[in-house]
């Protein structure tokens, strides 16, 4: 009796770690520019390769039990410096937002980094577009909040960084606009996952929330 009791209990947990497993997001370091970042005119958009949450370049999921509150969406330009790799994603943006404010090097990848406003576990946000007009910058973020029944409510935001490439020496702009939708329904199989994205998301009556940002990127060594 002990035996298959064990034995019971081993098949249960091969089942249930693999799919307690899914049930988190996939934290992404910062990564490399990809080719297309190149030039002063290019544009990014989500295609049947490249699929919804897989357009940015960084990516951390920050559950709302951590002790950290955003109420706001919070943009910075900035650079990301090679020997902090091992400091978690939206950490290095804490350290960012705390330090002066200085021109970004030449010499260095831009990114934009983005740290979300608080959500409930079933909303859904994710990156659109990306586009690069001269020394313009825009990214369109889908914002769809979902309008079900809730029987749990947990919170979370998420940090997102996108690399710009090496830019040249100027003055540039960032608009990067929230486009809100709505949702009941999840794709996949159906249930409030995280993997899990919307399945019937629409246009929601309200206005977009557009956040602005300006920059300078200075010549490689010269003093900020």
């Amino acid at each position: 009796m002990k035996t298959w009791t064990m034995s019971a209990f081993a098949t249960v947990a091969s089942v249930c770690l693999p799919l307690s497993a899914q049930n988190v997001r996939k934290y992404e370091p910062p990564g490399p520019a990809p080719a297309v970042a190149q030039g002063n005119e290019w544009s990014r958009t989500l295609t049947e390769a490249v699929v919804r949450g897989k357009l940015h370049d960084a990516y951390q999921y920050v559950r709302g039990d951590t002790g950290k509150w955003s109420d706001e969406h919070t943009l910075l330009p900035a650079t990301l410096d090679s020997t902090q790799t091992g400091i978690r994603f939206d950490d290095q943006l804490d350290r960012k937002l705390g330090g002066p404010a200085r021109p970004l090097s030449s010499g260095q990848d831009a990114w934009l980094l983005l740290r979300t406003r608080q959500y409930d576990d079933n909303d859904r946000v994710w990156v659109a577009q990306i586009e690069r007009r001269g020394n313009q910058l825009s990214v369109v973020m889908e914002e769809a909040i979902w309008q079900g029944k809730y029987f749990k409510t947990f919170t979370y935001y998420e940090t997102y960084g996108i690399n710009l490439g090496k830019l040249a020496p100027g003055e540039y702009t960032v608009e990067w606009t929230f486009r809100p939708r709505r949702f009941q329904k999840f794709a996949g199989d159906g249930k409030a996952l995280p993997e899990n994205w919307p399945l019937d998301d629409a246009a929601a009556e309200k206005k977009p929330v557009v956040l602005g940002a300006k920059f300078t990127v200075a010549a490689s060594g010269a003093t900020p």
